[in-house]
């Protein structure tokens, strides 16, 4: 006669397998939304750095701007806008809306003391008039250009 012996049971090894696996993995999704939340974090506090709030430029018509005998010959192009400024310096980017991702951009330019301002974005062309003396932010959204006094440049 010949004996059978069974199996020792393997249930509790695959139980701790399965566990372990369990583990691993939920350590892998905290490890990926901590990296998520901190980049999000990140983002929404450099949009909120750039975020200038201010009483907005004076807007003229191409007329005046063309009267007041000012050189635009300062001229740079960002993204699919070219501006020209009279004078001073310019700092531009591509901004996320607030929320951060790549869904909703505009472009932001920021300026010292730039005089006036041409900008063209799509079919037209803006003229802004910030003031003398006066620093000012450029943003353009979906082809329509705005300017505010002000600007969060760093020296």
């Amino acid at each position: 006669m010949t004996a059978h012996y069974a199996s020792p049971p393997r249930r509790p090894r695959s139980r701790i397998v399965t566990i372990g696996l369990c583990l691993v993995v939920l350590a892998l999704a905290a490890a990926i939304a901590v990296s998520f939340l901190r980049a999000r974090s990140k983002a929404e506090a450099e949009i909120a750095a750039l975020k200038v709030v201010g009483p907005p430029c004076r807007q003229l018509s191409r007329d005046q701007a063309l009267a007041s005998g000012e050189d635009l010959s300062r001229t740079f192009h960002f993204q699919e806008v070219t501006i020209l400024r009279a004078s001073g310096h310019v700092a531009c980017d591509e901004v996320a809306e607030e929320g951060g991702g790549h869904h909703g951009r505009f472009t932001e330019c920021q300026f010292t003391t730039p005089g006036l301002l041409a900008v063209s974005a799509g079919p037209a062309t803006t003229y802004f008039r910030p003031g003398p003396g006066q620093n000012a932010t450029v943003t353009v959204r979906d082809d329509h250009p705005a300017c505010v006094l002000g600007a969060n440049l760093k020296s």
